[in-house]
């Protein structure tokens, strides 16, 4: 091999050297600004506030119910624009229904949350309760709602032990038709738990469960005072949130 071909391929070595470092060069700098990018955009993420996420998203979320939920819903609209809602005082579940059907509450493409039925506990019987809230739930449907969530029936100290015991039987019954509906049902059951100090043994909780439950209502016992109100609320918030796709 002549002295004049070593030394041309040599050169092409040295180029095809430096050529493949400047390759390795480039991708690994390439990595690292990847690293850089998604850093940054964590970073930028972290520091959005909730009040941006939900920007545009004012009253996408509608509260309905009777007068358990006027607290309620003054509270989470206070909190947030992305709720709305209204409270009927005396409402039983046909006067949601029939307020949707003559379309005096917009709810096309928003989240709704329903709080009624407690009204409905004295004047009628289970079977038609149930047969109500599927027509109330019917009636969603039909309305094309993001989503729909029902609040269970909450406990209030004027009913008597039969009408606590009926009360508890429609919630189970409800959350089925909830599920039938794939709408979300929010139990007062799990909000009670949510309440109840983990340490606290079995054998006490049944009667710490009871206390709780008075403990959110106001003096007559009708409705939620500031503290069951804020609770409440705290559930609705965290249910509707997910829907938001935030």
């Amino acid at each position: 091999m002549s002295l004049e071909f070593k030394i041309v391929r040599s050169k092409k070595s040295q180029r095809a050297e430096v050529k493949k470092n400047n390759s390795r060069y480039f991708v690994h700098s390439q990595c690292r600004k990847v690293e850089r990018d998604v850093s940054v955009s964590e970073n930028r993420n972290e520091n959005i506030t909730f009040a941006e996420l939900c920007k545009g998203k004012a009253e996408s979320c509608v509260v309905l119910g009777d007068s358990m939920v006027r607290g309620i819903v003054y509270k989470l609209k206070k909190d947030n624009d992305i709720f709305t809602g209204w409270s009927y005082g005396g409402a039983h579940i046909e006067t949601i229904t029939e307020e949707l059907i003559g379309n005096r509450q917009y709810v096309e493409g928003r989240h709704v949350v329903l709080c009624v039925g407690t009204n409905n506990l004295k004047f009628d019987g289970t079977e038609l309760i149930m047969d109500k809230y599927r027509v109330l739930l019917e009636t969603l449907r039909e309305k094309k709602c993001r989503g729909v969530s029902v609040l269970g029936i909450f406990y209030r100290r004027d009913v008597s032990n039969y009408l606590n015991s009926k009360r508890i039987y429609i919630n189970e019954r409800l959350a089925d038709l909830c599920k039938e509906f794939n709408f979300d049902y929010i139990s007062p059951r799990a909000v009670i738990d949510s309440l109840i100090d983990k340490s606290a043994s079995a054998s006490s909780s049944s009667s710490f469960d009871v206390g709780l439950e008075d403990k959110l209502l106001n003096r007559s016992g009708l409705r939620f005072n500031e503290w069951g109100q804020s609770v409440v609320a705290k559930h609705i918030f965290k249910d509707c949130v997910k829907h938001l796709n935030l």
